[in-house]
């Protein structure tokens, strides 16, 4: 897995700190407005701050026009100017090598100090400058193997990055380099860290915190100190931010594509966030991601919805053309047959996507079938679409009937544990309580060895939280559970007890009743 764990401070709803353990399948229940897409929203402004140092966002690259975050002082807790907003992101690097997102690929002591890397985490937080009334540069922290290695904190009076401190006594310090005072301008001490001023100058609106660092160093000559300190503070930032670049955001309300769909022709990831790129996606996608499409979408063991996806090719004739006048006019086609071929390979070819019923084989336009298939369509497309980072969807039940709700379990489970699955992760913001039958259901079968590999799941890979308001904000409560798909910690009030009030409440009466009887 790539991104551990989120915790988040005074952000939004969530005043104290919280953490919440991204497993390959994450699922979030609550009740409206309780808070479950914060932790969705916090991915999408973690990626502003690193793509485009904006600490101020309301729109985002990939949140698009359903998403606005309204900018810090929407975000920040309660409203509250005066306190930071902290996002910090704990990262597995058992199988990642650092130096691939570095400035020294081909740096053997760099590649050795990767090696060591088994864990980091990147820490932002954000502050409002009443200086500047705004919000400044997010402060940035690097923690390597459990340990704080260095720190960027921004100035309140410019906004911009300011000093960096080193931590001298982390490994990478005073074992991977054996450095003397005068080996570097700075002031060397006893002291656990050393503060490095960077220069006061203009930033560029354009110019990420990872530019930043890496000027005020070429600016100095401090040898291989500075190299590590690049590769310290920059490596496991560029890691972070390649996986938030592959992150696939849904939202709740998927867009019906019309009449005259046309794909997007310039890359868009925002349109994800409509639904729209999933259709994107099967009209570019090849013949065998089609067909692996439409078997989640029509096998019965599987969403067994009644469609398929049918990708229409063809080429469109003018009436003045040659070949419409052979046809219309008798003429011998052999006469004419090399320039006929030549009009018609001419033509581009153009694409139509329709919806395809199993039953009587009609072709339908997507405008024209039930709501839930267009809804669960972008569902299916992300989670087969999404072969590395996060998929974060916004309540995939949305409008679809309880058997294809179930089967979205099987979806999910499936897509963790191809070849590709170590690296897939699935943030599901959800109320449905079949999804997660069908998730308890596979781990206690995987337990009792009855079900087929490529539906096995361990406890170990799954985590449910349960998000309500407090007093004290919103709270997160971490549901385990065990091999045999069960809960360990009780269900909080609320959660899903509709089903056994309606169930159990007449059975409650009749014994009453009967009770009565017998007195």
């Amino acid at each position: 897995m790539s991104i551990k764990s989120i915790t988040l401070q005074n952000f939004k709803g969530i005043g104290e700190s919280v953490c919440v353990e991204l497993k390959p399948i994450t699922l979030l229940f609550g009740a409206n407005s309780a808070g479950k897409s914060t932790i969705l929203q916090a991915l999408l402004f973690a990626r502003e701050i690193l793509e485009r140092a904006n600490t101020d966002p309301d729109k985002t690259i990939q949140g698009g026009d359903a998403v606005d975050l309204g900018g810090f002082r929407n975000l920040v807790h309660n409203h509250d100017a005066n306190l930071p907003i902290s996002l910090r992101f704990d990262l597995d690097l058992t199988d990642i090598d650092l130096v691939d997102y570095s400035d020294y690929p081909d740096s053997p002591a760099f590649q050795e100090w990767s090696g060591q890397a088994m864990s980091a985490w990147v820490k932002l937080d954000i502050k409002w400058s009443n200086f500047l009334e705004q919000p400044t540069q997010a402060d940035y922290e690097v923690g390597i193997n459990g340990v704080v290695a260095a720190k960027v904190t921004a100035d309140d009076s410019t906004g911009l990055q300011h000093v960096v401190s080193f931590n001298i006594r982390h490994p990478w310090f005073c074992e991977g380099l054996e450095l003397e005072p005068s080996d570097v301008d700075i002031k060397w001490d006893d002291r656990t860290t050393v503060d490095y001023e960077l220069s006061q100058r203009a930033n560029s609106k354009h110019e990420t915190l990872f530019d930043e660092i890496r000027s005020v160093f070429a600016a100095r000559d401090l040898g291989e100190f500075s190299e590590l300190i690049n590769f310290c503070l920059i490596s496991p930032g560029e890691y972070l931010r390649s996986n938030l670049r592959k992150l696939k955001y849904l939202g709740p309300i998927r867009v019906v594509p019309d009449r005259t769909y046309q794909p997007s022709k310039s890359p868009d990831e925002s349109r994800w966030s409509s639904g729209l790129a999933a259709w994107d996606w099967i009209n570019d996608a090849s013949l065998s991601q089609v067909d692996e499409l439409n078997k989640w979408l029509t096998w019965e063991a599987r969403l067994n919805t009644g469609y398929r996806v049918d990708v229409k090719r063809y080429k469109e004739l003018d009436l003045d053309s040659m070949t419409m006048s052979a046809l219309s006019q008798g003429e011998d086609f052999l006469d004419n047959y090399e320039m006929i071929r030549q009009e018609i390979e001419a033509l581009p070819e153009k694409k139509r996507l329709l919806l395809r019923q199993e039953k009587d084989f009609l072709d339908v336009a997507p405008q024209d079938v039930g709501i839930g298939i267009s809804q669960v369509i972008p569902v299916v497309v992300a989670a087969l679409a999404q072969k590395s980072g996060i998929a974060a969807i916004e309540q995939p039940e949305l409008h679809i009937h309880p058997a294809v709700q179930v089967a979205l379990g099987d979806l999910f489970i499936q897509q963790t544990n191809d070849e590709a699955g170590f690296s897939r992760q699935f943030l599901i913001e959800t109320h449905s309580e079949h999804l997660l039958l069908r998730i308890l259901r596979r781990i206690r079968q995987s337990n009792e060895g009855q079900v087929a590999d490529e539906l096995k799941l361990s406890p170990d890979r799954v985590a449910v939280y349960y998000v309500e308001s407090s007093s004290q904000g919103t709270v997160l409560k971490h549901l385990r559970i065990n091999d045999e798909g069960r809960f360990v910690d009780r269900w909080p009030r609320g959660f899903f007890e509709e089903r056994e009030k309606e169930y159990f409440g007449d059975l409650e009466d009749l014994s009453e009743e009967i009770g009565r009887m017998f007195d």
